[in-house]
């Protein structure tokens, strides 16, 4: 249970790093 609630999570995160770095990229 902890492990699927904190999947999410982690998922999140590496999108919101994924979309930083195309926004520090393109400027």
């Amino acid at each position: 249970n902890n492990l699927l609630s904190s999947l999410p999570v982690e998922i999140g995160e590496l999108s919101l790093l994924r979309t930083l770095d195309l926004h520090s990229n393109q400027v």
